[in-house]
């Protein structure tokens, strides 16, 4: 059976599985590159994000396939010029393995595991960046614009909006956030 859809589409059956962020590797000849996919839920409709080889996070305004438990869609990445680019992945467990391919027909393998789940917390007002922001006591690490992308705690402070954004771990549990402000 095949399911086409178009972006924003019905959640199509099978869909569940494929309901969170991915961390991917991505091997090319002898070496490879990182990657992130999304899928979440917008209402009734399913969304998909993704980091390709270059640039930042960007929605799939594109049909996605979903068939025996693949994933396939098309998207445009750099390799010298732009060019359409198909995945195909399947989740396996915890884990996501399929491949990326090439308008020339090269087959990149990629596989990928579930990223830690983060809670993002944004404090309004933040006139400028804290000298320090911790966890539980724990020094949390002042975020690059690359790293802001990914799931790693830490922090970054929007001037321009006055906002401190902080990305901590999802545990499931009561913590304490402390920001000192310079």
């Amino acid at each position: 059976m095949t399911l086409l859809c178009l972006l924003p589409p019905l959640l199509a059956p099978g869909i569940d599985a494929f309901l969170v962020r991915w961390n991917m590797s991505v091997k090319m000849g002898n070496s490879g590159y990182c990657s992130w996919l999304e899928v979440t839920k917008a209402g009734d409709a399913a969304e998909i994000r993704l980091v390709g080889r270059v640039g930042g996070a960007r929605q799939l305004d594109r049909e996605f396939t979903l068939e025996n438990g693949r994933l396939r869609f098309v998207t445009q990445e750099w390799f010298g010029a732009y060019e359409p680019v198909t995945y195909d992945v399947a989740v396996q467990g915890d884990s996501i393995e399929g491949s990326v391919t090439r308008a020339d027909g090269t087959v990149m393998p990629l596989q990928g595991v579930r990223a830690p789940r983060s809670i993002v917390v944004r404090f309004h007002r933040t006139p400028c960046a804290p000298g320090r922001v911790a966890l539980d006591e724990r020094a949390l690490p002042r975020l690059s614009n690359e790293e802001r992308q990914g799931t790693s705690p830490g922090w970054w402070h929007k001037a321009e909006e006055r906002t401190l954004v902080v990305r901590v771990p999802d545990t499931r549990k009561a913590w304490r956030l402390d920001a000192t402000l310079r």
